[in-house]
């Protein structure tokens, strides 16, 4: 029985590999536009509708992997997004321009909005919108106590995205 216990709890605290995955994004520049950042205003960066996140602040998650509760709590988060942008300088393609480290945790609603594919991405490199990019979700166990969530385009050095999600 002891054996049983301890092989359980080896399964449960061991660190699981990031769920990673390739989704195709928008390659349209989003009507009523908001550029997001992970920081400053440069660099590769996400394009979101406003549409989309007013759908969400609704609590209107249709084709989005979200549980009641969780469209509940992503649509006050996207609310807060929404608020924040209103107020938000435009760029020069008119995109109202919002730092993710201003936003702090309504930044996580637009996780679901990225695997769904209904962002685009704009390479600063490329100069132009990419098709494809890559996610990483990590998974909160006792071995690895912090997680969180990566976008990438591939051939880029570095995260254009990245959030944290979970602290065990």
């Amino acid at each position: 029985m002891l054996a049983i216990v301890f092989n359980t709890m080896l399964a449960v605290t061991a660190a699981a590999a990031p769920a990673t995955s390739a989704v195709q994004v928008q390659t349209v520049m989003p009507a009523r536009c908001i550029a997001v950042y992970q920081g400053s205003p440069e660099g590769s960066h996400l394009l979101v509708s406003a549409d989309s996140l007013d759908t969400l602040a609704r609590s209107d998650a249709a084709g989005l992997p979200l549980d009641a509760r969780m469209t509940r709590i992503m649509g006050l988060r996207a609310k807060a997004l929404v608020e924040q942008a209103k107020t938000a300088k435009p760029d020069a393609q008119g995109c109202r321009q919002l730092s993710l480290t201003e936003a702090g945790d309504a930044g996580l609603a637009l996780i679901s909005l990225i695997e769904a594919g209904r962002v685009a991405v704009w390479s600063d490199p490329r100069h132009a919108l990419v098709p494809v990019i890559r996610t990483e979700q990590g998974a909160c166990s006792l071995d690895a106590p912090v997680a969180g969530f990566s976008a990438q385009i591939v051939g880029e050095p570095k995260a254009f995205l990245v959030l944290m999600t979970c602290v065990v």
